[in-house]
C-alpha cells in the first residue's frame, strides 16, 4: 500500500491510498461512475477485455482525474508518498506528482495488459528518472527469465518479450490519453 499526499501552497492538501494488490483494497464501489469510464467508450484498440461494463483503469483513476480536474498542471505542490518501508517527498509541479500516481494505479489495476506491471508496482519508486526506469525495467524482466529457466521454461534473453510488451504498452498509453482527454469535456 503507498498513500499519496498532495499538499498545496494555499494548505490545501488531497490524498489517495493505492492497493498494489486488489485483495487488500477495501470495499468501496462507487454506485455510479461517469460515461468515460465505460469498457466501450474509446476501448484500447488492443484491450482483450469483452465481457467487463467498465475499463478497471478507468474505473480506478476516475477519483483522481475528478479531484484534479480543478488543478493546473505546472502548479506548485509538495508530494509525499509514504510506503511500507520508506517515505519520498518532493515539491514539484502537479503534472509531475499525478504521472508518479497514475503510473502506479495504472499498473496495479486489474487491466491484463497492464497486469505485467503488478511486480514492478509492489516496489514502487516515486519520481524515478527514465535511467532508473529502465534498470528497473530490464532487471524484473531478466529475474523473470531467470526464474523460467530454472523451472525448465523457455527464458528470452534476446528480450524479444520485453519488446513486444512495451509495444502494447505504447498502443495502450495512446488510447487511454485520449479516452482521459475526452473526459475532461464530460
Amino acid at each position: 500500500m503507498f498513500k499519496y499526499i498532495f499538499e498545496f501552497s494555499d494548505k490545501e492538501s488531497k490524498e489517495f491510498t493505492v492497493h498494489v494488490d486488489k485483495n487488500e483494497q477495501p470495499e468501496d464501489e462507487p454506485t455510479s461512475l461517469p460515461d468515460w469510464t465505460v469498457l466501450s467508450y474509446k476501448q484500447c484498440s488492443n484491450c482483450p477485455l469483452t465481457e467487463s461494463e467498465h475499463c478497471p483503469v478507468a474505473k480506478d483513476i476516475y477519483k483522481i482525474v475528478h479531484t484534479f480536474s480543478d488543478v493546473t498542471s505546472f502548479e506548485k505542490v509538495d508530494v509525499r508518498v509514504i510506503g511500507a518501508a520508506r517515505e519520498y517527498r518532493k515539491k514539484c509541479d502537479a503534472q509531475t506528482g499525478l504521472n508518479s500516481l497514475l503510473g502506479l494505479v495504472m499498473a496495479s489495476s486489474n487491466c491484463p495488459i497492464l497486469s505485467r506491471l503488478k511486480p514492478m508496482a509492489r516496489f514502487h519508486l516515486p519520481f524515478c528518472s527514465s535511467d532508473e526506469v529502465l534498470i528497473r525495467t530490464l532487471s524484473f524482466y531478466l529475474m523473470k527469465q531467470l526464474f523460467n529457466y530454472k523451472e525448465g521454461d523457455d527464458c528470452d534473453m534476446e528480450l524479444h518479450g520485453l519488446i513486444k510488451s512495451y509495444d502494447e504498452l505504447i498502443v495502450l498509453n495512446t488510447c487511454f490519453a485520449e479516452r482521459i482527454r475526452n473526459s475532461v469535456t464530460q
